[in-house]
């Protein structure tokens, strides 16, 4: 029956020894004892029970009572020398066949030893590399094996009758190869199995068999240079100042396994091979310990290639030297565990973690669209430097250190765009070690400026490298974005992979997580430049707003609504003439809002969007059907469904608002409808499913005196449109409306005219306006030159009034009498003087002082004609002199041309000498 409950309460019963001695006569279980009945039977926790049993007390005989010692009496073996397993086999149960199959590992393990042996005894006729290849092959000396046949110490004897220590110092004393040896040794030294040793059973520290030793920094360089390791000792040298406080274990003293195995000369040569893998491997945990310290601080560049050369040289060493083998482990201090010899010697690179940073979940890097997955840590060596701004040694990775990828790169680039650290960017965008495209680094140099709302780096970056190539946002849906694979993690990772190439998105996502400066707050120069210089249509900000709000809802919540309101605010983004995208944008905010409503904390995100839902409602966004049926369905599951219901109410709401414009439908009059109007039952700049205004409703239905008195009364703008991007006179076109398109046509007319009337009127205006300002400056400047004239001239004026005055009291009478001569008026000048005093000499004269009456006035009247044509340039250099403030007119006014007299132009020529 198998009932182990029996047995094991016939275990405390006198005729429990006859039980597991009898031999059964009965057939088909002749020459078996009752182990082997309960295995063929498929009783195998039974048979497992008596095995225990038997091997339990076997490993403990040396201190046990009579009557445990009855209990060895347990047969494992049939009288015809048959084991459990034997009669497992034949069971027709698979279950049983598969115990029988694990019952037969000891069985294997036991056979491999025993071929192992006989190869080290024929070592004449095998090689060294035959018997490691057997080793490594049958896993025979792999302590695990032995393990898996309840071998749990080294020193355990079961059914073999040997010991995996018994089997060990076998093979180190017949094989006299001291490689194989020390290969042997190695090999299981570097397996983590301290427990299998002989350690881990040692409850208290002063139990362990051998003292664990410690060996400093001094003792280990003093061991280097004892051995001549002068590459060892060199290695140990150059890293004092990182390597003073190295320590390591001995590696006699770690475990059991080489006093167990070796003793004098063997021993000695063997521990000196270990401890001078275990120095290096030391060595180069502290050389990656130290880089990270190096690159935590942000020190120089020479420091860590110093550091970063002996790292690799010893790694090499070790990899040379075969220490990274599968499952090897280096034994830290001599303690349980350790570190996987292939994780030690694993080159540094650009995917190292820089230990003991941790930047909180509240960092506005993981607002950031590519860090805003947690699986991008901030503390990797390539994020790390550039959030610390650390260029020295951004640029000796970049040249020194391998593990660059495509997305590090970029990272790398967009978060030194995003802090400004505009040399990062430069060594990263002019670097020629790089793997990622010119344009990709472009494109991501943008975005981090983007997202950090950088206007000035983003002009500048635009200006030196082009317009970036953006999303396809001739895709209808973000469905489109995510791809037609049926894989949801695969769809989130296109939707952000495309999100992180996108400078709109980048720009928009910066808005919505504030990550800029806080007096950039409301700065919208950067969307501003999207828009007008780099061609962004509203289109395409209400669709990234769109993915934005499906990705990152949880994170900006309500602060989407404000973002959205401030962007129509500042770009006049007229929701009603993008209905097709609005209506999207609203599904998608209400699928997500039904999706929240089941999520604690998320309260005051629903509020804000159903009130934001009921606003897009009134200026004429069609919100009716934002959820799928199944949803809507469970409307009246309001404790379950929550949000169902309270999205019906707005329907309804607009709904009703949609009926109070059945007044203009039904064609009521025109005194009803104003008065609905005045009551306030029909809202003035409501609007009509479709985004229809009143006067588009009019136009429709061919309703003139409604639409003249909407238009000229109500002053509603006729060149209004509605979620078709329709005006009053396209609907009235489309709906046939002769008479509203005629009105329309000629109020357009008349206001064009009275328009065009009005600007010219206005020109007219200014033109006289500006010919009267200029006339009025130039009778300005006419008398201040006058005065400056005078006041600069004065002393000349007044010396040569004095010699006019002079000149008439001599030449009066000769003056006079020339004039009474002169009757044809010919020029007067000095030869024709001559002339005629040469007659008057020929002629009887006679002197009289009237003659020179009139020379002091005529004087007068030449010497201001002679003053108007004076030297140009004199005239400039004195005005310059007195840096005048006025401006001089450089032309002579007309009128001071026209008032100059024949007399004044003849004593032009006119000479004085004295």
């Amino acid at each position: 029956m198998g009932r182990v409950e029996i047995v094991a309460w016939l275990y405390t019963q006198p005729e429990w020894q006859t039980l597991i001695t009898t031999v059964s006569k009965r057939k088909p279980f002749q020459h078996a004892y009752a182990v082997h009945i309960a295995a063929s039977e498929g009783h195998i926790f039974l048979a497992d029970f008596l095995l225990a049993l038997k091997y339990h007390f076997e490993s403990r005989k040396r201190c046990m009572n009579t009557w445990e010692i009855n209990l060895l009496s347990i047969q494992i073996k049939d009288t015809k020398g048959k084991l459990p397993e034997f009669y497992a086999k034949k069971s027709p149960h698979e279950f049983v066949k598969e115990w029988a199959a694990k019952r037969e590992k000891p069985l294997v393990l036991q056979r491999n030893i025993i071929k192992l042996l006989k190869l080290l005894v024929n070592e004449n006729d095998t090689s060294v590399d035959k018997v490691k290849q057997f080793i490594i092959i049958s896993k025979c000396l792999d302590p695990e094996s032995w393990k898996e046949c309840k071998y749990y110490l080294f020193d355990e004897k079961h059914h073999m009758g040997v010991s995996f220590g018994d089997v060990l110092r076998e093979c180190c004393s017949k094989c006299p190869h001291a490689d194989f040896v020390d290969w042997l040794c190695t090999r299981l030294y570097f397996k983590d199995n301290s427990d299998f040793f002989g350690i881990e059973r040692f409850g208290n520290k002063s139990e362990r068999p051998v003292e664990l030793v410690l060996l400093s920094y001094d003792d280990l360089l003093l061991f280097a240079e004892a051995n001549n390791c002068d590459d060892l000792a060199g290695y140990i040298s150059r890293g004092k100042q990182w390597l003073k406080d190295m320590s390591c274990a001995d590696p006699a003293t770690v475990d059991l396994l080489l006093t167990t195995a070796l003793s004098g000369e063997p021993l000695t040569r063997v521990r000196a091979k270990l401890l001078q893998a275990s120095i290096l491997a030391m060595i180069a945990r502290y050389a990656d310990k130290e880089v990270r310290s190096i690159l935590k601080r942000g020190g120089r560049s020479e420091e860590l290639d110093e550091v970063l050369q002996v790292g690799e040289i010893v790694k090499q060493v070790l990899i040379d030297q075969g220490y990274t083998e599968p499952e090897y482990v280096y034994k830290a201090k001599g303690f349980f565990g350790g570190f996987d010899m292939d994780y030690i010697v694993k080159p540094i690179d650009m995917s190292l973690y820089v230990g003991g940073v941790e930047y909180p979940d509240e960092h506005p890097l993981y607002k950031q669209i590519p860090f805003r997955t947690k699986s991008s840590s901030l503390s990797r060596v390539y994020t790390f430097l550039v959030i610390e701004g650390f260029v020295d040694l951004i640029e000796y990775c970049v040249t020194n250190l391998q593990g660059w990828t495509l997305e590090m790169e970029l990272k790398v680039i967009r978060l030194a765009s995003f802090f400004g650290h505009s040399k990062i960017v430069d060594i990263c965008v002019k670097s020629n070690e790089l793997l990622s495209p010119l344009n990709d680094r472009y494109r991501a140099a943008m975005c981090g400026a983007g997202e950090a709302l950088r206007y000035r780096d983003m002009v500048q970056l635009v200006s030196q490298f082009g317009v970036p190539r953006d999303l396809d946002f001739s895709n209808e849906t973000i469905d489109d974005l995510k791809g037609s694979s049926s894989d949801s993690s695969e769809k989130d990772e296109n939707l952000h992979r495309s999100m992180s190439t996108s400078l709109l998105c980048s720009v928009l996502n910066g808005y919505l997580s504030k990550t800029f400066d806080q007096d950039a707050e409301q700065d919208f120069k950067t969307l501003h430049f999207l828009v007008n210089e780099l061609g962004y249509t509203n289109d395409n900000i209400i669709f990234v707003l769109e993915v934005l709000w499906e990705s990152c809802t949880g994170t900006c919540g309500g602060i989407f609504f404000d973002v959205f309101q401030n962007i129509m605010e500042e770009l006049d983004l007229q929701p009603f003439m993008h209905h097709k995208r609005m209506r999207s944008l609203c599904k998608t905010v209400a699928f997500t809002l039904n999706i929240l409503g089941h999520v604690p904390g998320q309260e005051e995100t629903e509020s804000r969007g159903l009130e934001w839902l009921d606003n897009m409602a009134e200026i004429g966004i069609d919100i009716q059907q934002l959820l799928p049926s199944r949803f809507r369905s469970m409307a009246h599951l309001s404790h379950a469904f929550p949000f169902p219901p309270k999205l019906c109410k707005i329907e309804e709401k607009q709904l009703l608002n949609w009926a109070t414009f059945n007044i203009v439908k039904r064609g009521e009059s025109l005194q009803e409808i104003q008065s609905a109007i005045e009551q306030g039952t029909l809202p003035l700049y409501g609007r009509d499913q479709g985004g229809l205004l009143l006067t588009h409703l009019s136009a429709a239905y061919d309703r003139v005196d409604l639409l003249e008195w909407l238009v000229l009364t109500k002053g509603i703008d006729i060149k209004s449109m509605d979620g078709q991007s329709r005006t009053v006179l396209d609907v009235a076109k489309a709906s046939k409306a002769t008479s509203s398109t005629k009105w329309i046509t000629e109020l357009q007319a008349r206001r064009t005219i009275a328009s065009f009337t009005q600007q010219n009127y206005h020109r007219l205006i200014a033109i006289s306006k500006h010919q009267r300002l200029m006339k009025a400056t130039t009778t300005i400047q006419t008398s201040y030159r006058g005065y400056m004239i005078r006041k600069l001239y004065s002393g000349i004026l007044v010396q040569r009034l004095e010699d006019s005055q002079r000149f008439s009291a001599v030449w009066r009478h000769v003056i006079q009498q020339y004039n009474g001569i002169n009757s044809n008026k010919e020029p007067l000048n000095w030869s024709s003087i001559r002339e005629s005093v040469s007659d008057i000499n020929q002629v009887e004269f006679t002197y009289d002082d009237s003659y020179f009456e009139d020379t002091d006035e005529q004087l007068s009247k030449a010497l201001e004609g002679a003053l108007q044509v004076d030297d140009f340039v004199e005239e400039k250099a004195i005005v310059d002199d007195e840096k005048s403030s006025a401006e001089v007119v450089t032309e002579e006014p007309s009128d001071m041309a026209a008032g100059s007299t024949t007399s004044e132009v003849s004593w032009l020529s006119f000479q004085m000498t004295r």
